[in-house]
């Protein structure tokens, strides 16, 4: 019976499963104690460093950034760069356990601050780990560098690797890795609207959202009945993201009390600027690189930064990109495909903000001028024209008017001063 259960035990398959149940039960008991752990190293900090009780969130935060924090982070760097040697296991563990102890310090420094962007500092102390380990013992890593240098020589010469498809989504994760970066993971959070409460003009754009989906369905879509009652009035005057704000609407009785789109809207816009930027450096003749290098620079406007917390709606500046890439479209081809593009971008300008519509007009209005002069042939450009501008009426004007009548029906009525 014993030799069974060594022959058992001595099995791969049965060491690695247990390995798994012992790791994962480690990890259970740790996130358990993690609370009195806290509390533990709190205490101890208080009654034998400091002798003096840091109450207040404020306090602790200054002093793990002034004292504790400061002189971890060189402590732990040279602990690896001292002691890792050229034992790649030694070095393994040490990194880790810089890791854990950074996050845990960082969870302290975030103390009364909420869950989010716990990550950012122990991750720039990682980084900073792995470049020294790097650094001083970089005989280990030519074996491993080769290898990936065939490996990426290999890639790089893929078609998918070089396709548009690849550099868009490149492109895409470093737009939302930046909003992550910037904005924290907070205001992704559906439920969580005390953010647009601030007053101004994000305040006028969730109540704006609110009162439409409180509100009956009416025709054409966007009208709601409780912002001047009993008159009917559009979303699209509240600046509330209308295309996002009659999806959302659908959803309403499955969706909870406090729900807000808001952050979704800005992490798409971010990842579509990027991607898109990306596929516009490609498309005037950069290399896949270049592409993804340059999406970071399109990434970086500060407007679009200022706007999340402005004006969200008018942060969809990959709008502007798809102008610009719809015009750089060569002359001639099929004259379909020009009237979906224009109309299509003509309705998202239409149905995310109005400010958009005019920009999408000029950019339209030049690309059909230049086909003009190069193909010689107005007729088929002027069904280019037509078409969008047939698909604004139905989408925005229409409404639009329908708003303008039920204003003058109050001034009629004298229900209005001014």
């Amino acid at each position: 019976m014993s030799a069974r259960l060594k022959d058992m035990f001595n099995r791969k398959s049965v060491k690695r499963v247990l390995i798994g149940i012992s790791a994962i039960a480690l990890t259970a008991c740790v996130l358990i104690m993690l609370p009195a752990v806290e509390r533990l190293v709190i205490r101890f900090v208080e009654e034998n460093l400091l002798h003096r009780t840091l109450g207040n969130p404020e306090y602790w935060l200054n002093y793990l950034f002034s004292t504790g924090y400061v002189f971890f982070m060189p402590a732990a760097l040279l602990l690896i760069f001292l002691l890792a040697g050229k034992n790649p296991g030694g070095c393994l563990c040490l990194l880790i356990i810089c890791f854990v102890l950074n996050m845990f310090l960082y969870k302290l420094f975030s103390a009364g601050r909420g869950a989010h962007d716990r990550l950012r500092f122990p991750l720039f102390v990682l980084l900073l780990a792995v470049i020294i380990h790097i650094v001083r013992n970089h005989g280990l890593f030519n074996q491993i560098t080769d290898r990936l240098t065939k490996i990426c020589g290999k890639i790089t010469k893929s078609k998918i690797i070089t396709g548009d498809v690849f550099v868009f989504i490149c492109g895409g994760l470093i737009g939302a890795v930046f909003f992550i970066f910037v904005f924290g993971t907070i205001i992704l959070d559906f439920t969580y609207t005390d953010w647009l409460m601030a007053g101004g003009d994000l305040s006028q754009h969730y109540l704006g959202w609110r009162l439409f989906r409180s509100s009956s369905w009416y025709f054409p879509f966007g009208l709601m009945d409780n912002i001047v009652y009993p008159f009917k009035e559009s979303i699209i005057y509240t600046d509330s993201i209308p295309l996002f704000a009659v999806i959302f609407k659908m959803f309403s009785p499955v969706l909870p009390e406090n729900f807000q789109y808001f952050g979704l809207f800005g992490i798409i816009c971010y990842t579509l600027q990027g991607g898109i930027g990306a596929m516009l450096i490609r498309r005037i003749g950069g290399g896949a690189a270049h592409a993804i290098i340059g999406s970071v620079f399109f990434v970086l406007s500060t407007v679009m930064m200022q706007r999340i917390y402005g004006h969200t709606s008018l942060s969809a500046h990959f709008i502007i990109l798809l102008m610009i890439l719809a015009c750089l479209k060569k002359p001639g081809g099929a004259c379909k495909k020009d009237v979906l593009v224009w109309s299509g971008l003509i309705c998202l300008a239409a149905m995310i903000h109005i400010y958009f519509v005019p920009m999408v007009i000029i950019f339209m209005c030049f690309y059909i001028l230049r086909n003009c002069l190069i193909l010689k042939n107005p007729g088929s450009q002027l069904l280019i024209a037509g078409i969008p501008a047939a698909m604004l009426f139905i989408v925005l004007f229409w409404r639009f008017l329908f708003s303008c009548r039920c204003v003058g029906y109050r001034f009629r009525r004298g229900q209005c001063q001014s």
